[in-house]
């Protein structure tokens, strides 16, 4: 079951092609929750293939790495929106837990600004280019060398893919009885929203 998830993900993607990594910073109508989040998109057959991950777990991976102290992990925040990302991937590999959502427009790919409704808005933090493995097990991913610019894809250089990112699907996790009507909310970010998928991404060199 673990290894047909994982195949029926990577037909999703598109052989190779852009991402680009948003930060949701959410308004009151966005219904999938009340908490602000990074949007991972990856191009993709039906639009652009989409993992939500909540600071936190950012933090807590670069934790884990080293990048920032253990006891700092919740305090870091600006720290992680002002771009401290996993450029430079440590020797050991970054892992994260992430929410597969559908599938979202392509217009993301250069977007940044408000999203209508009142469901916030989105910014860039970090971009670049990926294409998959031939046994379809990985993606190799290189990142943009100026991602805050607006760079014309058909004059970039050729891209450098120094990194490989991997997929696993973790079982749906829920939520303790005693939680509210905000928390559950909370917790549909992390595990229900959509497709109902949790994932664990690791992103490491090579």
């Amino acid at each position: 079951m673990k290894q047909a998830a994982i195949s029926d993900l990577f037909r999703s993607f598109a052989d190779a092609g852009r991402f680009v990594i948003l930060y949701h910073d959410v308004g009151p109508n966005l219904s999938r929750t009340n908490r602000s989040h990074f949007d991972w998109m990856f191009a993709g057959i039906g639009g652009l293939v989409t993992f939500a991950v909540v600071p936190e777990q950012w933090e807590q991976a670069l934790a884990e790495t080293g990048e920032i102290p253990e006891t700092g992990v919740g305090s870091h925040h600006d720290v992680v929106r002002r771009d401290h990302w996993m450029r430079g991937v440590p020797e050991k590999p970054l892992t994260i837990t992430a929410t597969r959502l559908p599938d979202h427009r392509t217009k993301y790919l250069e977007y940044e600004g408000p999203i209508s409704g009142n469901r916030g808005s989105v910014r860039r933090v970090d971009s670049g280019f990926f294409r998959q493995r031939p046994d379809r097990a990985c993606l190799d991913i290189a990142f943009d060398e100026c991602p805050a610019k607006r760079m014309n894809h058909a004059l970039a250089p050729e891209p450098v893919y120094c990194h490989r990112l991997s997929f696993s699907p973790l079982a749906p996790c829920p939520p303790p009885r005693s939680m509210g009507a905000t928390d559950q909310r909370i917790c549909d970010l992390d595990f229900s929203e959509g497709i109902n998928n949790a994932w664990r991404l690791e992103l490491g060199s090579g």
